[in-house]
């Protein structure tokens, strides 16, 4: 009589684990200009795995824009402790800054929340 051998469960390979970096970064790159309310979704995921990291923050830092001492701090925080991250940079903006009229020493009216 032959011994009943538990079986060994094969790990279950996740497909979107096995795409190129190129493809994810594309295909984050074409969700994010087909709804730009999707950059809050991206911001996930480099958290996702470690496949998908590198693509989305790429994809992340392309277009930039800065409200603020506070987000402008962040994001040279964080280009500090990588900078290739500020490689693919192809557009940095600023937006409106909270105390802007006090740097300038002029009056100026709050902009819209």
């Amino acid at each position: 009589m032959a011994s009943a051998q538990p079986e060994t469960a094969t790990p279950q390979r996740n497909p979107a684990t096995g795409l190129p970096p190129e493809l994810l970064e594309a295909i984050f790159l074409h969700m994010l200009h087909r709804n730009v309310a999707y950059r809050s979704f991206l911001l996930a995921y480099p958290l996702v795995c470690r496949t998908w990291s590198r693509p989305a923050q790429r994809v992340l830092f392309m277009d930039v824009t800065l409200y603020g001492t506070t987000k402008a701090a962040k994001f040279l925080r964080a280009i500090e402790g990588n900078p290739s991250l500020s490689h693919g940079t192809k557009l940095l903006g600023f937006g409106a800054w909270e105390g802007i009229s006090h740097h300038l020493g002029r009056t100026y009216p709050r902009p819209f929340k």
